[in-house]
C-alpha cells in the first residue's frame, strides 16, 4: 500500500464507523451480562457495531423490563469499546406491525392488496364490502346492477383481500402508530440513548404487500384529487389491456410510491432526525422490476428519506447489479453512505473467500457499509437453523475473523471516502414497468 495514500486516508486503522457490523440477532434469554460479552466478542474480531434485532426464539417479553435492562448493556458496552450501536424497529419483520400492536388496532389499520376474477353475473354481488367494481367481460363496461343481466353473462370483478397479520403503510394514521408502538416506546425507555449511545435505528424489509397488486382504502380519493378522475371506475384497467389502461397505470403505481415514501420512509426519517438518529434498513424485493411493485410500487424515492440507505442480498449467489446500483445511485446523489446486508441463508459452509468476493463486487458498485447476517445470540434447538450461517462466536473460525474485517474497513473507508465518476445517465425503467403490469404475470415487466 502507498505510504502516502494510507498516512492521507488512515487506512491502517480505519474509524469504526467503516468496519463491518454484526447484524446481531437476539433470540432466547436475554441478559445484560451475556449482552455485554457478546459485544467485547465482537470488538475483538474487529467489527465496528452490530443491528440488534429481536428474532424468533425469545423467551423474554420484547420490550420489557429485562429487554430494556440488556438494551441499555448493549449501549454501555458498545460506547466503552467505541462500537456504533444500532437497534432494529420490530420484533421480527417485516417492519411496521409494532409486534402486533399495530395490526391489532383493526381492519382500517390492516394491510390490503387487490385481486381479480371472472365469474357469472349470478354470483356478483355489489354489495359485498371486498366488491371494488364490476365490467362486464365484453368491453368492460362498468356494472350497476347484476341482478339485471342474464345469469351465465360474464363479469370481471375487483376486489380486496385484507392480511390481518400486517399493515396498510400507504395510510399515515397507520404509520404513526408504528411509531408510537416502536420509536416512542424505545425512547421512553433509554432516553438520552437515542442519539448517544444509539446511533441509528435499522427498518428491515417494510413493504406494501407481498407477491400482490397493493391497495389502500385511502387511495381513492387521493387518486381523484390527484388526477382528476375516479379510480375505482377504473380498476379493471390495471389487470387487462383496455382503454387507456397505460395512463392508469403509471398514475397508480407513482401515486403509491409516493405514498409509501411519504407515508412510512418521510414519518420515520423526520422522527429519527429531530431525535439525532440515523434511519436505516432496506425494503424487500428489490432486485427485479415486477418485484418492486408488488412490494413496494418502486424503491428509488424510498430511499431518499433514508440517511443510510440500503439493500438485502441473500446466499452465494452473482450480485443483480441493479439490485445494488439504484440504491448507490440515490446514496451517491444525496451524499449519503450505502448499506447492504448480506450473506443471509448462504449457509453453513460459507467460506471466507465466498464472503470476499460478494462483498467486493458490491463494493466496486458503490457499497461502504457491510451488514453481516447473521450473529445469533444463541444456537440453542431450532435456533441453529434461522437463516444460515451465524458468523458469531460460536464458529471454530471466530478468532480468526479479524484480518477479513480489517480488510473490508479499509475497502469500506475508501468507497465512503471516493467520489463517483458516471459517464452515462440511465433513466430507471420503473416507469415502463408500470405500465406493462397485468397482474397476472411477470412476462411483460421482465421483458
Amino acid at each position: 500500500m502507498d505510504n502516502a495514500l494510507d498516512a492521507l486516508m488512515g487506512l491502517r486503522a480505519p474509524e469504526m464507523v467503516y468496519r463491518p457490523r454484526n447484524y446481531w440477532g437476539w433470540l432466547e434469554h436475554i441478559t445484560p451480562e451475556e449482552v455485554a460479552w457478546q459485544v467485547d466478542r465482537m470488538a475483538d474480531a474487529g467489527l465496528g457495531g452490530y443491528v440488534m434485532h429481536a428474532r424468533g426464539g425469545l423467551t423474554i417479553p420484547y420490550a420489557g423490563p429485562q429487554w430494556m435492562d440488556s438494551v441499555r448493556a448493549m449501549i454501555a458496552a458498545g460506547r466503552r469499546r467505541g462500537m456504533t450501536t444500532i437497534v432494529d424497529d420490530e420484533h421480527g419483520w417485516p417492519s411496521g406491525f409494532g409486534a402486533g400492536q399495530v395490526n391489532g388496532l383493526g381492519e382500517a389499520y390492516q394491510l390490503k392488496y387487490l385481486l381479480c376474477e371472472e365469474i357469472p353475473a349470478s354470483r356478483a354481488d355489489l354489495h359485498d364490502s371486498a366488491t371494488l367494481g364490476l365490467w362486464l367481460r365484453n368491453g368492460f363496461a362498468p356494472v350497476a346492477d347484476p341482478a339485471r343481466l342474464p345469469p351465465d353473462t360474464r363479469l370481471v370483478r375487483v376486489y380486496k383481500k385484507t392480511d390481518p397479520y400486517y399493515v396498510d403503510n400507504m395510510d399515515p394514521m397507520v404509520v404513526r402508530a408504528f411509531i408510537e408502538a416502536s420509536y416512542e416506546d424505545y425512547n421512553r425507555a433509554v432516553g438520552s440513548g437515542f442519539g448517544q449511545g444509539i446511533y441509528g435505528v435499522f427498518s428491515d424489509e417494510p413493504q406494501l404487500a407481498r407477491y400482490a397488486t397493493p391497495w389502500s382504502d385511502t387511495l381513492p380519493a387521493l387518486f381523484e384529487a390527484r388526477y382528476g378522475y375516479a379510480l375505482r371506475e377504473r380498476l379493471a384497467e390495471v389487470f387487462y389491456e383496455h382503454g387507456e389502461c397505460r395512463a392508469l397505470r403509471y398514475d397508480l403505481f407513482r401515486l403509491m410510491q409516493d405514498c409509501f415514501a411519504d407515508s412510512y420512509a418521510r414519518q420515520i426519517y423526520d422522527w429519527c432526525s429531530r431525535h439525532h438518529l440515523a434511519l436505516m434498513g432496506h425494503i424487500c424485493l428489490e432486485e427485479h422490476l415486477y418485484g418492486q411493485i408488488r412490494c413496494a410500487a418502486g424503491a428509488m424515492p424510498f430511499y431518499a428519506y433514508m440517511h443510510v440507505p440500503g439493500i438485502d442480498w441473500l446466499c452465494r449467489v452473482p450480485v443483480s447489479n441493479l439490485c445494488v446500483l439504484q440504491m448507490t445511485s440515490a446514496a451517491a446523489q444525496l451524499g449519503r453512505r450505502a448499506l447492504s446486508e448480506m450473506f443471509g441463508c448462504a449457509g453453513w459452509g460459507i467460506t471466507f473467500e465466498e464472503m470476499k468476493w460478494i462483498a467486493q463486487w458490491q463494493a466496486a458498485l458503490g457499497v461502504d457499509d457491510q451488514l453481516q447476517h447473521l450473529g445469533l445470540y444463541s444456537l440453542r434447538g431450532s435456533r441453529k437453523r434461522e437463516y444460515p450461517a451465524s458468523l458469531f462466536y460460536q464458529q471454530p473460525w471466530f478468532d480468526s475473523f479479524r484480518p477479513y474485517n480489517d480488510y473490508f474497513a479499509r475497502v469500506g473507508k475508501l468507497v465512503a471516502r471516493s467520489v463517483p465518476e458516471v459517464d452515462v445517465l440511465v433513466l430507471h425503467p420503473m416507469a415502463t414497468a408500470w405500465i406493462a403490469y397485468n397482474g397476472q404475470d411477470a412476462q411483460a415487466v421482465d421483458a
